[in-house]
């Protein structure tokens, strides 16, 4: 048997490495040079856009509780209803506050009687007053007369000394009597002829009298918006206490989306920006935001503790920022849950650059594509 080769079959063997010289060139050149060059145009057209799934649907919470101490009589509504603004959501009892406001009605009427009977006293001592000048007028015209009278020797030292007396005790009646006026003066506030309604006492009594009838009006309990009813804590017959929170609602109407970004990408965020907003519970619902503003300090700002940098063991770590946007089209059949998470895409109009020696070797790919 010959063991030179076939001449037929000689030139397919020498195509066999010119084919792997053009697959080597075709994955050691070309496929990476395009893959670059794909890589760049998706950097061109991706940077305009910053992204992030650490967002997350809030809404604005109403946490009730009431005002005054007291017992639930009646619970008007469940957890998940519906109520709309100035429904009456819990009941406390009202006897002991209405109670309250007989007493506190009767300690008013009391007050305005004691001053009709200390104004008739004030006007009464004054009558008194003017008797007693009066009579002190006449003794001390009687004590005179007696003086001569004894002087001449016509009356006795009897007479003299007992109109002394009687002159003695009638300017004590008066001393007496302008003090008890001067009392009343005062009982009065200072004007015996002034309205009733501008005494201090009276005045007093009104404000117990407003203070227990606003306690009978905060034992109803009443939703402060159109809400939906997301915890509600007391049973009927259970006694509460005041500032205890009881009740809390979820304000559907007032939603939006509040995303952590990293502050890296903060660079070309600014108000007023349009965002695409993808809820995780909705993957092929779209809702639009605006940027609506970008807090003023990272979360780390308002921790329990906020962390130490001086110390020596110190490590970089990348804060995150809290930017508020407000949904523009909330309106939509899916509603909006608070706390649901989603993916935030924010349009900052920006182009990025690319540096000199990329933009070279997209200009020469893009020659080599047009040969």
């Amino acid at each position: 048997m010959s063991k030179n080769p076939d001449p037929q079959t000689a030139p397919a063997t020498a195509s066999v490495p010119r084919y792997r010289r053009l697959v080597r060139f075709l994955f050691l050149f070309v496929v990476p040079v395009f893959a670059a060059y794909g890589a760049a145009q998706y950097y061109l057209m991706s940077g305009g856009s910053v992204d992030t799934d650490n967002a997350y649907v809030k809404a604005r919470l109403h946490n009730l509780s009431s005002e005054i101490d007291g017992r639930v009589q009646f619970v008007l509504v469940k957890e998940n209803e519906r109520v709309k603004k100035g429904q009456l959501i819990i009941e406390l009892d009202p006897e002991p506050y209405q109670i309250a406001i007989r007493a506190a009605q009767a300690s008013l009427a009391a007050i305005r009687q004691d001053l009709k009977s200390l104004r008739s006293e004030y006007r009464r001592s004054s009558v008194d007053i003017a008797l007693a000048e009066k009579r002190i007028v006449y003794l001390t015209t009687r004590h005179e007369r007696q003086k001569k009278l004894r002087a001449t020797g016509v009356s006795s030292i009897a007479r003299l000394d007992e109109a002394a007396f009687q002159l003695q005790i009638a300017e004590q009646e008066l001393r007496s009597a302008q003090e008890q006026r001067r009392k009343l003066f005062t009982d009065l506030g200072g004007d015996p002829e002034a309205v009733q309604d501008t005494h201090p006492n009276v005045q007093r009594a009104a404000a117990l009298l407003e203070r227990a009838q606003l306690d009978l009006r905060r034992t109803r309990i009443i939703s402060p918006a159109d809400a939906v009813v997301a915890r509600i804590k007391p049973e009927p017959g259970e006694v509460i206490e005041a500032m205890e929170p009881i009740v809390l609602l979820v304000d559907e109407k007032d939603i939006w989306i509040e995303a952590n970004l990293k502050e890296t990408k903060l660079t070309h965020i600014r108000v007023g920006q349009e965002a695409e907003i993808v809820v995780d519970a909705y993957p092929d619902a779209t809702w639009w935001a605006r940027v609506d503003s970008i807090a003023p300090a990272t979360g780390a700002e308002f921790a329990l503790l906020p962390p130490q940098n001086a110390s020596g063991n110190w490590v970089k770590v990348v804060q995150r920022l809290p930017i508020r946007l407000s949904v523009i089209d909330p309106q939509q059949p899916l509603a909006l849950r608070a706390g649901m998470t989603a993916t935030v895409s924010i349009e900052t109009g920006h182009q990025p650059q690319l540096p000199s020696i990329v933009k070279q070797a997209l200009a020469l790919t893009q020659r080599f594509q047009g040969k």
